[in-house]
Formats: C-alpha cells, structure tokens, sequence
C-alpha cells in the first residue's frame, strides 16, 4: 500500500531544530527517519517496503520507528478511507511535537502511545 506525506517545509534543503536531535527521549534511528522525512517534498508517496529498500533496514523497523515518531508527536498518521474501506494513510510531520500526541485525529492516552492501532 502506497501512503500519503506532507511536509510543510521550504524545499531543496533540510533544517532540523536541535530540539529534536538533543532530546533524550527520541532514539537515533528515529532522529534519522525524521530527518529522512524532513528532506521529501509534500507529495512524496512511499511504501514501507521501498523505505525499507532505501534505509536498508527491515520493512518492521521502519514502521516501529514511525509508530516512535507518532507516539512523541513528531508524526500525524490518518488513516484514508474509501467506500468504507481503508485505502491510504496520510502522515503528517510537525517541526515541533505536538501534545498529547495526536493519531488519526484521536488523543491517545498514555498507555496506547506507543501503539500504533
């Protein structure tokens, strides 16, 4: 399944805050994913799969890592429906963490962050 990105940002270069690179809570993996994502215009469409191909790691870590950046905010999934059906998902990256971190529109609570449902 191909997904939906949008990215807010200027084109042609990446600028990330320290905020996110400094913080503690925030794996290295993730601080690289985020940036990956920072660097793909708005109307990028990928798949987990050629993400996977592309960052060489596993199709799973790449969703776990993403699941990490919805779980802290940094990261908006919806999930896109069509006659009833899921269809797509759209994500959505934040410069500055939203909180309480939001998941298809819903407020998560707390023992459910890290869960992507």
């Amino acid at each position: 399944m191909e997904h939906e990105f949008i990215n807010n940002t200027r084109d042609n270069f990446t600028i990330v805050q320290n905020d996110i690179l400094r913080n503690n809570t925030v794996s290295l993996k993730a601080k690289g994913l985020y940036t990956y994502l920072l660097s793909h215009k708005s109307d990028w469409n990928f798949s987990y799969s050629g993400m996977a191909t592309q960052l060489k790691e596993s199709r799973t870590t790449i969703i776990s890592i993403m699941d990490e950046l919805i779980a802290l905010g940094y990261l908006i999934k919806t999930q896109n429906r069509v006659n009833g059906r899921q269809s797509y998902n759209t994500y959505e990256i934040l410069i500055e963490p939203i909180t309480p971190p939001l998941n298809r529109g819903k407020i998560l609570s707390p023992e459910n962050r890290l869960r992507n449902t």
